[in-house]
């Protein structure tokens, strides 16, 4: 077996092959056999979850309603807990849920059967449980949409376990809320695991605020493999976010598969290996729907568009895709041509055909009007058609683009990036905004806008990518690093009438975001934004602090590389710090 070099083959897209002696074969079957012994010795320490009978249930994000008691329960036997359901209801997605959240809640380093003897059974002092049942209205694990009933109950006594839900977006927010709500703890006698339930009688009844609360993710400036994006779609099911926004194509490439630019999918990706045939988007969207997550896509249009101009064959409606400065070039669509609209609407229709989602993306800002003046066809055609200026042009653009969509599928809601270069422009009443300008900007958009919905996805609180620097050694624009308490704090509703927001997204834009530092950038911060979008009321510094912590272990226990909120001590003593 040859390692490729990664560089070479970000570069030039080619397999290599080599030859290893067999000295380094030795060597390396050392390594593998050390790196297998480690990971053995790390799993079977899985930390213990000892619950502090005196705090508050962890639960991240917090339930709309709660009420707790003070009686513990153990679970018998996790060898033979039993998530029950009418067989009828037990779809191969429901299916494949209980086969997950059992290894979450009893990890099989702690709670292997091969291994029984060291799970403690529990005696009669304490109340024990051996199965929770299950009630899903509608158990049919369809496509999500925004109106999507996410609420569920959850009633833990000692009579039984009971969790409610109406559909299996439901199901999925109730069952996650469940497997945090188990501990471990040393066995009162002998040296097993016992699994227990505090403070309990403990009766839930939960829905979100707002719908619409999700990530945006760049795969067009770095790529994502899909199992990366299938792995980023299990932790928005644990953090209970309803939307994966997918910016698909930007100027660096275009790396998704359609039947009608055969020559896209050839040229304008980084390399054949890093590109998604339709069978891996199909692959991941169908991950999505068994995760209870709407995929939300997005072609860049008419900026951010250099990548269309590596197809010979549409290269023409592309202004100044070959740029004139330093960096990555950038390329406009050309709005005066016809040809631009038939290809707009050919991708469309492949999208489409493809997601599912009664929302699409299609971008529409920071398009460089100095690009468009260079072009003498543009402007003769302007003076022809007394077009004043550019901002004109975009609204031409974008009208002509959404009459192009709408025969395609007249019930597809369309979503905007909207900023200062086109706050000014008119936009149908069922548009859905999406703003990423800072706090301080939505009251004018708001002003100008006021029958939109809109999506929160303010800079300084919401754009992952901020603080790190940018492509060229220099500060990104959008310094500070956007801490944990910075999302959890941006109040939506202080920016835009309550009946007006649809919810939020935080962004991660990838120039320098590869998926080997994914989860470091994402997580646990982001999951303050999923309490910020679930939960009506503010919680205090501490409370976050703590239960956001909690979270982050349960990630990290999940596979997750886990970024740290404080330091160690402060986790070990977080009233003495927050």
């Amino acid at each position: 077996m040859c390692i490729r070099d990664r560089y070479q083959r970000r570069v030039h897209g080619t397999h290599y092959s080599c030859k290893i002696s067999n000295f380094m074969k030795e060597r390396m079957a050392q390594l593998i056999l050390a790196l297998t012994f480690a990971a053995v010795v790390m799993s079977a320490k899985i930390p213990l979850r000892i619950f502090d009978e005196k705090a508050e249930l962890l639960l991240f994000p917090q339930p709309t309603s709660l009420r707790r008691g003070n009686v513990t329960l153990v679970i018998q036997d996790p060898c033979k807990f039993a998530f029950n359901i009418d067989e009828k209801k037990r779809t191969p997605e429901v299916a494949e849920i209980f086969d997950l959240y059992r290894k979450i809640i009893f990890p099989e380093d702690v709670a292997s059967c091969a291994k029984s003897k060291r799970i403690r059974v529990a005696g009669g002092e304490v109340v024990t449980v051996s199965s929770i049942s299950v009630d899903i209205e509608d158990a049919e694990a369809k496509f999500p949409t925004l109106s999507t009933d996410e609420s569920y109950t959850l009633d833990l006594e000692t009579s039984g376990l009971q969790l409610r839900a109406k559909t299996y977006v439901g199901f999925l927010r109730g069952i996650e809320t469940f497997a945090q709500l188990v501990y471990r703890r040393k066995a009162k006698s002998g040296s097993g695991v016992e699994f227990y339930i505090p403070q309990t009688p403990i009766m839930i009844a939960d829905a979100p605020v707002f719908a619409h609360r999700g990530l945006m993710l760049d795969t067009s400036r770095h790529f994502f493999s899909k199992e990366t994006l299938k792995k980023l779609l299990d932790g928005l099911m644990f953090s209970k976010f309803s939307v994966f926004h997918w910016h698909l194509t930007d100027d660096d490439s275009y790396p998704m598969q359609l039947d009608a630019f055969p020559t896209l999918f050839e040229k304008a990706v980084f390399s054949p290996a890093e590109r998604y045939t339709k069978a891996d988007m199909k692959e991941i969207l169908d991950h999505g729907r068994k995760r209870g997550l709407r995929i939300i896509p997005e072609i860049e249009s008419p900026g951010h568009a250099r990548s269309w101009s590596l197809d010979p064959s549409i290269y023409d409606i592309v202004t100044c895709p070959n740029g004139s400065s330093k960096g990555i070039p950038h390329g406009y669509l050309d709005p005066t041509m016809n040809r631009t609209y038939e290809v707009v609407g050919t991708m469309f229709k492949e999208l489409f055909d493809m997601f599912p989602d009664e929302f699409v993306h299609v971008a529409g800002d920071e398009v460089e009007f100095d690009c468009w003046k260079k072009r003498q066809s543009i402007v003769d055609w302007m003076a022809e058609h007394n077009v004043s200026d550019f901002v004109a042009l975009s609204q031409i653009y974008q009208d002509k683009q959404r009459e192009v969509l709408k025969s395609l599928d007249a019930k597809r809601t369309l979503t905007y990036w909207i900023e200062e270069r086109t706050d000014n422009m008119t936009y149908k009443d069922d548009d859905v905004l999406q703003t990423w300008g800072t706090v301080g900007n939505y009251s004018t958009l708001v002003e100008r806008h006021p029958r939109n919905k809109w999506i929160i996805s303010a800079n300084d609180h919401l754009y992952l990518d901020c603080g790190t620097g940018n492509y060229f050694g220099g500060n990104s624009w959008c310094e500070p690093y956007k801490t944990w308490w910075q999302i959890y704090n941006l109040n939506l509703t202080s920016l835009v009438n309550p009946e007006n927001i649809l919810g939020a997204e935080a962004a991660l834009w990838s120039e320098l975001v590869t998926e080997d530092v994914l989860d470091a950038k994402l997580w646990p911060r982001l999951v303050a934004l999923s309490e910020a979008t679930w939960t009506p009321e503010f919680a205090s510094k501490t409370s976050v602090a703590r239960r956001l912590n909690a979270f982050g272990e349960r990630l990290r226990e999940r596979g997750y590389l886990v970024n740290p909120i404080t330091a160690q001590w402060c986790e070990m003593n977080i009233e003495g710090c927050f």
